[in-house]
C-alpha cells in the first residue's frame, strides 16, 4: 500500500518569517516509514495529510477536489502535475456536504472522471 504525507517545517517564533516545506511522495509503507521517522527527527513540527483527492486529468493543468480531516477545497495550479513548481496555485473552501455534488459538476462541465487517491495513515 501507497502512503503520502505533508511534512510542514517552520522558523522559530522570534523570526519575522515562517517558511512551510511541503513534500508529496508515493511510497511503499516501508520506505514511508523510514522517511517519516528521519524527517520527524529534524522538523520543528509536523502533520500527517490524511485526504481523500479527486484529480481531474488537464493537459497542462492540475485541478482537484480535496476533502480532509481539517477542510474540503476545490485546488487549481497551473502547470502540469510532476513538472516543476512555484505556479500559480487557488484554492477555494467548500462545505464537505457539498463534495459529491462539486465533483459531480466538474465531471460534466470538463466532460471527464477524476482520478481518486485516497491517502491515509
Amino acid at each position: 500500500m501507497q502512503k503520502s504525507f505533508n511534512l510542514l517545517v517552520h522558523q522559530s517564533k522570534k523570526m519575522t518569517k515562517t517558511y512551510e516545506y511541503e513534500e508529496r511522495a508515493f511510497l511503499e509503507e516501508t520506505d514511508f516509514l523510514r522517511v517519516l521517522d528521519k524527517l520527524s527527527g529534524i522538523a520543528t513540527s509536523k502533520k500527517l495529510d490524511n485526504k481523500v483527492s479527486h484529480f481531474f486529468v488537464i493537459s497542462g493543468k492540475n485541478l482537484s477536489i480535496a476533502k480532509s480531516q481539517g477542510k474540503s477545497v476545490v485546488k487549481y495550479k497551473e502547470g502540469a502535475v510532476g513538472v516543476g513548481n512555484g505556479f500559480r496555485e487557488y484554492e477555494i473552501p467548500i462545505d464537505p456536504q457539498y463534495i459529491s455534488q462539486v465533483i459531480g459538476m466538474f465531471g460534466h462541465l470538463l466532460e471527464i472522471q477524476p482520478q481518486v487517491s485516497e491517502m491515509s495513515f
